[in-house]
């Protein structure tokens, strides 16, 4: 079954909203997830929702609401499901019916607290941003976003059915908001520890490097393995524009101070509209193994819905460069959505962002934002 993907029997995945998911590439779709303000974590990872998604791999359907990993594939990448299926306890596993044993594979996205409001993030991942639209009048102060910042897990009738589900967990992996400045991360790893259960784990986390916390990277020595993923999507003043506020000299410094642990670390770029015409000058440059993902959402940044005459000259910029390859077919696949006016809805909204915070876009990235407005 070249369409069939193990996550929803061996992972699950805990959003900022409380959300249950098979996995983080997850679109919404036709079928409604269910969330933990609805009950028990065990009586939902059974429920309903993850049996039809079981059902229908089972099935060979190629849900649309993979359609993250589907593109990443069509265009020669290496996929979540792809690279997940690659794990011999994975590979080796038995997925034969729609009820699943508790799962060994965990990704927590417990808050939106940040201390970042990046170009291509919104506020549901990053409370600087959540707070800055407010303000702009973007959205309105709502009594779900107080959740965000709640515990999820801990301090719930969660927490005992996590803590006996944990004593067969593989892997465990924490995304934001800023994984190292969430209280509910550092609490469990806490108490993951004194159970005796991170010996076992192989723990996983992205960061923004922003800050580094030694205290966070005590805790995860205690791991069996770790692997940290520095999101870093440019260099020098433009990545101080996309991810802000932000100083390039003090990520450098802790760029290091990661590469220099135990752990392995890895730079994590994600390709937008912001540093696709200068993904080259990072990865020349990067201390370490890069990761070149893709953006999907929101749309008017995903490199599929830039105009034409801008994917032929990046065509013929990266031309002969075999690690753009996968960017390249990327770039080109059809649109996943039908509108003209997604370059016009990035720039107004860059402008706009601009006089807010007080910085250009075209005094940043004079080449690329020439190219841009090119017959706009």
């Amino acid at each position: 079954m070249n369409e069939f993907c193990p996550l929803p029997w061996i992972n699950i995945n805990v959003d900022i909203d409380g959300q249950l998911l098979p996995c983080c590439k997850w679109t919404p779709g036709d079928i409604k997830l269910p969330n933990l303000k609805e009950g028990r974590i065990d009586e939902l990872w059974n429920g309903e929702a993850f049996k039809t998604i079981r059902q229908k791999f089972l099935d060979g359907e190629k849900l649309k609401e993979c359609r993250e990993c589907w593109n990443m594939e069509d265009a020669g990448m290496t996929s979540y499901r792809q690279s997940v299926r690659e794990t011999r306890w994975v590979e080796n596993g038995t997925y034969s019916g729609v009820l699943a044993s508790p799962p060994k594979m965990y990704d927590f996205m417990f808050s939106n607290l940040c201390n970042m409001k990046c170009r291509i993030c919104t506020g549901e991942f990053s409370s600087l941003i959540l707070n800055e639209n407010i303000k702009l009048g973007v959205t309105h102060n709502k009594p779900e976003h107080k959740y965000w910042l709640n515990s999820k897990i801990l301090e719930t009738e969660n927490e005992p059915i996590l803590m006996s589900w944990l004593t067969d967990c593989k892997t465990i992996q924490m995304t934001g908001g800023e994984p190292t400045i969430s209280s509910e991360n550092i609490k469990l790893l806490d108490t993951i520890i004194e159970m005796g259960y991170a010996k076992n784990i192989t723990f996983s986390m992205n960061t923004n490097a922003k800050i580094v916390s030694h205290k966070f990277l005590d805790k995860l020595e205690k791991f069996n393995k770790v692997r940290i993923s520095l999101s870093i999507d440019d260099i020098g003043k433009r990545f101080e524009y996309q991810r802000h506020p932000s100083k390039w000299t003090t990520i450098l410094g802790n760029i290091d101070k990661y590469i220099d642990t135990s752990f392995e670390t890895i730079i994590w770029c994600t390709v937008s509209l912001f540093n696709v015409y200068y993904i080259q000058e990072l990865l020349d440059w990067a201390p370490c193994k890069v990761k070149l993902n893709t953006l999907h959402l929101p749309e008017h940044y995903n490199i599929k819905n830039i105009p034409n005459f801008t994917k032929e000259l990046l065509e013929d910029k990266f031309e002969g460069d075999e690690r753009l390859t996968g960017i390249v077919n990327f770039m080109n696949q059809p649109s996943d959505i039908e509108s003209s006016t997604l370059i016009f809805d990035a720039l107004q909204e860059i402008h706009k962002l601009d006089l807010h915070r007080e910085q250009s876009f075209s005094t940043i990235f004079p080449e690329w934002y020439e190219e841009l407005n090119f017959g706009v």
